[in-house]
């Protein structure tokens, strides 16, 4: 009954295969007796390789295009233009006009033939009668659709001698084929199916496309995407609403951080972007994931600082960002206490230096960030005692400047000469004369404490 069968052998098979889900998952609801098998708990799929047409294709296309992707196709738009009312106006009939004509199969159909507001029936029925070629050519040559994947020359083609995707496929027609590493064909990697035709369905409608290669099985393949998609669509709609650019890979990241039930291990991330003519490849640890869910209070650091007129910083993004990608987050750290002078987000900075020392793996330094933030408490209380509340900004202006020039030296003499004006001992300057690199905590947490309140104890 089946004569193809199909594993995650890669990430080209698990998106192939999640193409091929979502094909036989439509073909189901409109038809009884699909020949495909997949169990969710299974990491293959079977089918009948007859049942998969060009017009079966296409009408998938149509619908996940439409419907999914949300991208409606222009001969749809016409269509439902014709077929929505009796009459037109000039401006409607200059829109449809300017469909007609959207791109090239549209202007191969329609050639000279304008609507005039009378000739409704012609439009319709050379739109029914090419609808098919209409389809094909659109999703094959439109960059956020097939082109964007796959060389389009070989949609619909059987499998070739070279991988159909960009980044894999090798162009016959050019002179050199020096294609794979030391040139030589044995070491690229470029097997073909004609079933990567779906690989396009996998992944999400962005700027910079998605698919998530959590193949330990169909349920957790799908779940994976699904989810991803799903919260596109709700923070596309919320960044339009705020008239702000939607930062896809930190929606990814958030997205992997909340989907806990089916993502409790290290991940493969595959990313298209549509100037590029390559996929990349991002990994990501368990180990990252979890340090980033233990951040139980993620809102609380989703705020951003004013770098200028059109650049601001996320500070929650970007720490997400650094933690997946185990980056050292002490720029941002430094950042956050010169814009921070006023003392009127100690806690979101205690929080970065909390995380900073997961990332490093930094243990134990409890008892010496209190001594810190104790000896900052102390200062402070001295100096406004004698009304040198001014002294307080400026030193922690000072003390944020020289951490990040990464000047040890200035940073010695000034906690030095601090400690000496005051009359207070520092007792945590021997760690940080032991251990610079590793207890630079310390002076983050000193500069974040120096002007503020003492933390109450609990009764």
């Amino acid at each position: 009954m089946y004569d193809v069968r199909i594993e995650c052998y890669d990430w080209r098979y698990s998106a192939a295969i999640l193409g091929l889900v979502r094909f036989f998952d439509y073909w189901k609801i409109k038809e009884t007796n699909v020949p495909a098998e997949y169990d969710n708990s299974a990491d293959t799929i079977e089918f009948d390789s007859r049942y998969i047409t060009r017009e079966k294709y296409l009408d998938f296309v149509e619908y996940y295009v439409n419907e999914i992707l949300h991208d409606e196709m222009y001969h749809t738009k016409v269509e439902t233009f014709l077929r929505g009312q009796e009459s037109f106006t000039d401006e409607q009939i200059k829109r449809i006009n300017e469909l007609l004509k959207a791109n090239s199969i549209m202007k191969e159909v329609y050639g000279k033939i304008k609507f005039d507001g009378n000739n409704r029936d012609e439009i319709l029925s050379l739109l029914q009668e090419r609808h098919y070629d209409i389809v094909e050519k659109t999703f094959q040559n439109k960059k956020n659709l097939y082109a964007n994947y796959c060389n389009s020359k070989l949609m619909g083609e059987d499998t070739q001698p070279h991988c159909r995707l960009l980044g894999y496929s090798v162009d016959e027609g050019r002179k050199s084929k020096s294609y794979a590493y030391a040139f030589q064909d044995v070491t690229g990697v470029f097997r073909d199916s004609k079933y990567f035709d779906f690989i396009p369905f996998a992944f999400t409608n962005t700027m910079d496309a998605i698919f998530i290669n959590n193949n330990y099985n169909i349920e957790n393949l799908r779940k994976s995407n699904d989810y991803i998609n799903d919260q596109i669509t709700i923070y596309r709609q919320k960044k339009e609403n705020e008239q702000k650019p939607l930062n896809v890979r930190s929606l990814l990241y958030q997205a992997i951080i909340q989907s806990v039930d089916f993502i409790d291990y290290d991940i493969e991330i595959i990313i298209k972007g549509r100037d590029k003519e390559y996929f990349e490849t991002l990994y990501i640890r368990k180990d990252k994931i979890d340090i980033v869910r233990e951040i139980k209070d993620i809102s609380k650091l989703m705020y951003s600082y004013k770098i200028n007129d059109k650049y601001y910083i996320n500070v929650g993004e970007e720490l997400i960002q650094s933690v997946i990608n185990g980056l050292d987050l002490s720029w941002l750290i430094e950042l956050a206490l010169k814009k921070e002078l006023d003392n009127s987000n100690n806690y979101a900075i205690n929080r970065l230096i909390e995380i900073n020392m997961k990332i490093k793996g930094v243990d134990d330094m409890e008892k010496k960030l209190s001594s810190a933030c104790a000896c900052a408490w102390q200062v402070t209380r001295k100096l406004k005692q004698k009304g040198q509340d001014n002294k307080i900004k400026s030193y922690k202006v000072k003390l944020a400047s020289a951490m990040t020039a990464n000047d040890k030296k200035r940073v010695y003499d000034i906690l030095l000469q601090l400690s000496i004006y005051t009359e207070e001992s520092f007792g945590f300057l021997y760690s940080l004369l032991d251990d610079y690199d590793k207890n630079q905590e310390i002076v983050y947490a000193f500069i974040n404490a120096l002007g503020a309140e003492p933390k109450k104890k609990e009764a």
